[in-house]
This record gives C-alpha cells, sequence and structure tokens, in this order.
C-alpha cells in the first residue's frame, strides 16, 4: 500500500510538474505589449505593477536560443530518424514527431508562431521601448550567464555584456607626474595579462579634468615603448581600427567621444592558458597633459566605465616609482603639488595668433539667466527618483531674481514640453522611453523664451542616437545626469551643435551652475576664448609678457575648441585646418584620434582610409553585441552550413593540437585507404 500511494504520488507530480512546464504565455506577452494603449491610465498601472514580472519575461524570451532546446513548431529530429532509417518520405506532421514533441515540450520553446530568432527580436525592441534601456547592459549579468553556459561565438570587441567582467587582469599600473609649475605632464603605464583561451579587448570609457589635454599612446609586448601612435582623422581611424581587429591584429585606438569624454581600447590581450612555455603580456603608456586646478591641485582622469579588464589587491601600483597601496578607482581623483607660487600670465604663438593665459578671475554663480528645468520622465527615471528629487530640491533654493525659473517635464508621446505648477512628479508619472530626438522635438516649442534649458535625465536618452534626424537646437543644453552615468556613444553631428551652441554633460547641480556662468562670461567678452581650470584664455596683441606658455599641446586644445565653438568646422578647409593643427600638436581632439599600428600593412590601410571623402564621418557604437545563438539539437538540417564544417575542422585541429603538446604521437604507416 505504501509503495502504491508513494507511486501514485511521484506521479501525480511529475504530472503537474510536466504541464506546469509546459505553459509558456510567451505569445500573449509579446502580443499585449504590441497592442500596448498607453493613453489608458489603468493599463500604465496594471504594467507598472507587473513590470518585474514581464521583464523577466521579455529575459526568457531574448534569451531563448540558449534556455531552450529547440522551438515546438520546428523540431524535426524524429522524423528526419524515420525517413533515413526506413527511406520514406514523410509529411511535416508525422505523428511519432507530434508525440515527441507534446513529450518534450517543456524543453522547446512555443512562441508566437513567427520564430524564435523573430521573437527574440522582438522582445528586445519591447524590453528597450518598455523599459528605457539596452537589454543586454540592464540584464547582462543574466545574458553573460547563458553565454557562458552554452557554446556561443562573442564578438571579439568589448560589448555591453563585457561591461565589469573580470578577464583580463591588469598586472601593473604606473603613474608618473611631472610637474612644470602651471601645467604637468602624467605618464600612465599598464601592464596587461590574459589567463584566458582567446584574445581579449581592454575599453576604457573616462572623463578629463578641465584643461587636460591627450598626447601619446603607445603598445608593446615588452617594457619598451615598440609601437608609437599616429594622429589620424576620427573616421579613418575608426574604421582601420575596426579592420584590423577583425585580422586579429594589435592596434590601440585613443578618441573623445564628447565634452572631456574619451574613449580608449587596446586589441588583442593574448591569451596565456594554452601557451605553458610563454608569459605574454601587453604594455599600454598613455600621456596627458594637465593644468593646474583652480583649488591649485592636480585633477587627474576618472573612469566612467571599463570592460574586460579588472585589477584587485595583487595589481601592483607605483606612484612617481614608490609602491603603494591600490585604490578601487582607477587611479587618484587627485594629486596634491609640490610646486606652490603665485598665478601669472603667459602668452604663445599659434595658428596666426598670440594666446594669453591668465590667472581665471571668480565666477559668479549665482543664477542670473532665464533657465527652463527639464525633466525626464521616462521609465528608467524611475529609479532614480530620489537623486531627482536632490536635485529639484536644489533648483528650488535659487536665487534666481532678477530673472525667473521655470519646470517642464518632458516624455514619450509627447508633441511638447508641459509646464509645471509644481516640480514634482509622481511614480505612476514615468512611463515609456525617451530619444534624445523625441527630447529635441519637445524643446523646440520653448526655445525662444529662454536662455538656458537644463535637462534633468540618465543616460538612456542617448540610447536610440542612431534613428537618422537633423540634430537642431537654438540654446546652450545642460543635460545633467542625475544618475552619474555619461552615454558612452553620442553622434557626432549632435556633438558639433552642442560644442557651437553651448551645453554639456554634467553630474552635479554646482557642475550646472559653473558651466552657465563660464558660458555667459565668454559669451560677454568677445576677446575670451576658454576658461580652463585656473586660467582665463583670451585673444591679444604682441605683448610685452616675458613669459611663454611651454605646453603647445594645452594651447592648441584651446585655440581648436574656440573654432568649433565658432562653428569653424563645417567646411572641409576648415576641418582639415583643424586637424592639421592637431597632428602638429599631437593631441585629441573632436575630429583627430590616435591609433596605434604595429606593421606596414596596417599603415598602408591608414593612408587609403585619410584619403577617402569621408574620413572625418564616424560610426556610433552602442556596444551591443550580435551573440551566435546555439544550434537546436532536435533541429536536423540536409547539410552543415559552410561554417559548420569550418567549425568542424577547427575542433579537429585543436584536439590534435592538444594531444601533441601532451606528448601523444600518432603513428598512421598502418593504416591502408
Amino acid at each position: 500500500v505504501h509503495a502504491l500511494s508513494l507511486s501514485a504520488l511521484v506521479l501525480v507530480f511529475n504530472t503537474f510538474l510536466f504541464f506546469s512546464l509546459s505553459s509558456q504565455n510567451h505569445a500573449q506577452v509579446l502580443e499585449s505589449l504590441k497592442n500596448f494603449d498607453e493613453s489608458s491610465p489603468e493599463a500604465k498601472q496594471a504594467f507598472i505593477e507587473d513590470a518585474p514580472k514581464i521583464r523577466k519575461q521579455l529575459l526568457n524570451i531574448y534569451l531563448a536560443p540558449y534556455r531552450y532546446l529547440g522551438e515546438f513548431d520546428r523540431v524535426n529530429v524524429m522524423k528526419v530518424i524515420y525517413e533515413e532509417s526506413f527511406d520514406l518520405d514523410l509529411k511535416q506532421d508525422f505523428w511519432v514527431q507530434r508525440i515527441f514533441n507534446q513529450v518534450a515540450r517543456p524543453l522547446l520553446y512555443v512562441g508566437s508562431g513567427e520564430g524564435m530568432i523573430q521573437d527574440q527580436h522582438l522582445a528586445r525592441n519591447l524590453y528597450e521601448e518598455f523599459f528605457d534601456g539596452e537589454i543586454q547592459e540592464l540584464e547582462r549579468e543574466a545574458i553573460r550567464h547563458a553565454v557562458q553556459a552554452t557554446y556561443s561565438r562573442e564578438q571579439r570587441e568589448a560589448g555591453l555584456i563585457n561591461i565589469g567582467e573580470e578577464k583580463v587582469f591588469l598586472e601593473k599600473q604606473s603613474l608618473d607626474l611631472k610637474e612644470h609649475g602651471y601645467w604637468a605632464e602624467l605618464t600612465l603605464n599598464e601592464v596587461y595579462f590574459n589567463p584566458g583561451h582567446q584574445q581579449e579587448e581592454v575599453f576604457y570609457h573616462f572623463k578629463l579634468p578641465e584643461g587636460a589635454v591627450l598626447t601619446g599612446l603607445w603598445l608593446s609586448e615588452t617594457p619598451k615603448k615598440t609601437h608609437a601612435f599616429q594622429v589620424a582623422t576620427r573616421g579613418a581611424a575608426q574604421r582601420v581600427y575596426k579592420s584590423v581587429v577583425r585580422q586579429r591584429q594589435d592596434p590601440a585606438l585613443l578618441e573623445q567621444v564628447g565634452p572631456r569624454l574619451y574613449r580608449l581600447r587596446v586589441f588583442p590581450i593574448f591569451p596565456n592558458a594554452w601557451e605553458t612555455k610563454q608569459n605574454r603580456k601587453m604594455y599600454l603608456w598613455m600621456n596627458v597633459q594637465l593644468l593646474k586646478s583652480a583649488e591649485g591641485d592636480w585633477n587627474l582622469p576618472i573612469l566612467t566605465e571599463k570592460r574586460n579588464v579588472y585589477w584587485n589587491d595583487k595589481t601592483e601600483f607605483l606612484l612617481n616609482g614608490e609602491v603603494v597601496k591600490k585604490s578601487a578607482s582607477w587611479m587618484p581623483e587627485h594629486l596634491a603639488s609640490s610646486v606652490h607660487e603665485e598665478a601669472k600670465s603667459f602668452k604663445i604663438s599659434l595658428a596666426n595668433h598670440t594666446l594669453i593665459a591668465s590667472p581665471a578671475p571668480d565666477l559668479e554663480t549665482s543664477l542670473k539667466s532665464n533657465v527652463a528645468v527639464v525633466i525626464d520622465s521616462s521609465f528608467s527615471m524611475f529609479s532614480h527618483q530620489e537623486k531627482l528629487e536632490e536635485a529639484l530640491a536644489a533648483w528650488r533654493i535659487l536665487n534666481i531674481k532678477p530673472k525667473h525659473l521655470d519646470f517642464f517635464v518632458a516624455g514619450s508621446k509627447q508633441d511638447k514640453v508641459l509646464k509645471l505648477a509644481s516640480p514634482h512628479l509622481d511614480p505612476s508619472d514615468f512611463f515609456g522611453n525617451l530619444s534624445l530626438k523625441d527630447f529635441l522635438q519637445e524643446i523646440s516649442s520653448i526655445q525662444d523664451q529662454y536662455d538656458h534649458i537644463v535637462f534633468l535625465t540618465d543616460k538612456s536618452l542617448f540610447r536610440e542616437n542612431l534613428k537618422n534626424f537633423e540634430v537642431a537646437f537654438k540654446k546652450p543644453l545642460w543635460f545633467y545626469m542625475v544618475d552619474g552615468a555619461y552615454p558612452r556613444s553620442l553622434r557626432d553631428d549632435f556633438l558639433d551643435q552642442l560644442y557651437t551652441q553651448g551645453g554639456s554633460l554634467v553630474t552635479s547641480h554646482e557642475e550646472v551652475l559653473r558651466e552657465i556662468a563660464k558660458y555667459e562670461a565668454l559669451r560677454k567678452t568677445l576677446k575670451l576664448l576658454a576658461l580652463e581650470g585656473a586660467y582665463a584664455w583670451s585673444l591679444g596683441e604682441q605683448t610685452d609678457l616675458a613669459s611663454e606658455f611651454e605646453s603647445k599641446a594645452l594651447a592648441a586644445q584651446v585655440w581648436i575648441k574656440h573654432q568649433i565653438k565658432e562653428g569653424a568646422y563645417k567646411t572641409k578647409e576648415e576641418l582639415e585646418s583643424i586637424h592639421a593643427l592637431a597632428k602638429e600638436a599631437k593631441i585629441v581632439t573632436p575630429y583627430s584620434s590616435m591609433i596605434v599600428l604595429v606593421n606596414e600593412t596596417q599603415k598602408k590601410m591608414l593612408e587609403e582610409a585619410e584619403n577617402s571623402k569621408d574620413r572625418f564621418k564616424r560610426e556610433v557604437e552602442t556596444g551591443r553585441e550580435i551573440l551566435t545563438n546555439p544550434q537546436s539539437p532536435f533541429e536536423v538540417t540536409a547539410v552543415p552550413e559552410p561554417e559548420e564544417w569550418a567549425l568542424i575542422l577547427v575542433a579537429f585541429i585543436l584536439i590534435l593540437f592538444h594531444f601533441y603538446k601532451k606528448g601523444y604521437r600518432f603513428n598512421f604507416s598502418g593504416i591502408k585507404f
């Protein structure tokens, strides 16, 4: 009796488990989101309540090729076995196959009927539309786990799912600061070691301090600088880098991708897991010239994102040749100055002009302009409500006389920004997504009424900047990133206008006020070119100043930024003039990048790219990876694709190589064919 009861219980449990796992509502989720009624408050409220569940379901559909063994409608393994075994020509709905599909249903994907891959793409688009973010970034841990648990060929370039991943160890980092009174030269030297099985790319996204400029980049497999940089047009450098990476050769690329925002990529960091007799490392050097800050110290670059590379307490860290404890950050935020002297004025001749660098005056940061503060009401801002409220509180207490301050809200599916009686949003107000295109269209109705527009947003605003649209705005735009994160990809035409019209990306209330004050000071004084660090730059005649400004790189950067601000980049001749000065001064600018190449073939590629008409045009890189979906064991194709034959051959060669490294030797002399 007990045995029968136990058997019955197991049978009932397994039956319940089978039907529970067989129930899939992928099609219903996709259909409901495709036909979602955003005009219905009830529908919005229901979505917000079910958001975690919907998010999980969309992720499951996106990862369907990794979580299921095939598609319910496309599995054909039993049909093929019967056809090949008994020389039959069976119909698609063979009864044995139907029974097999029902038994294996918990392991098979049941979707909309359009196909698993189509559902996967739709799930990604719906996720980004409703949750206002890249699924590969927001769900990267789950995606990374799925990719690592199943065979999948990742792309060679570090993408979104590689953010924070620990693949390349930073074995040693050295910082050397040479002070020259009012300016300094910082040299960063890093040594990378890859303990894995495949080549990896090291990716840094970082922000330079005010008044800093990048002046050098080198790459080597030895402790000596072997391969030096070239300054090339941004489009040509990007295309050559990506082409060389596909060939698995050594390049490095350093480029400006936003206001004081830069991107450094190094490839390949060679694997060491299979090389027992070698210890291959990659050495990188990067030079930065710095102006002393208004506080009298040296502000260093700040890391905003890293991919594949990591460090820990085993990383050796040297500061000016002395071993010190490595901090959790990429490098210290500040270094104290050992030279304390009274600030004075300097002159330098550059581009047929005389530039004067004088001690910067104190800025009046109280608000004296008409300002519109616009709040981003997209879904991603829901998670930043506390920081958003802090930012709004700071704006409320401003002394706004004699001008005025108004609050607006921008959101999805709106024609224009809406004015708020009270600067406050309820949780239910955060919904949908807002792109840069939508934002620029919405603020067009208020641009003529205000001197500055401050937009409280996060980096998701720039996610959909690949769509073609005309970038146009009239007033300075200050993007206050309340999440403290910077976008990794910005359209170059948008950056051109941002540099010209005025504006930037900032992460604090104080920084917004300071940037507005700098803009107003530059606007009111025609000969004033820039306010950088502790110095104000202006145009002057030949003066009696005895002191020459020693850093041509820092001065060239100021002049190029001024030229861009004046719109002197709209013709081929103007762009060539800006690039020529960048090459002469050996610096990175919005139009000129640094690339390290290691052989004559690569240099020839760069030379050809530099002669192309679109050498200044650069494509936006989102970091989204194209993953290789694993093959279903229950879906049989008649003949393997050429790529599959190549993989089989590569796998066979690797097996033979493994046995050869282990000391095995094969003798085929006795085999007869």
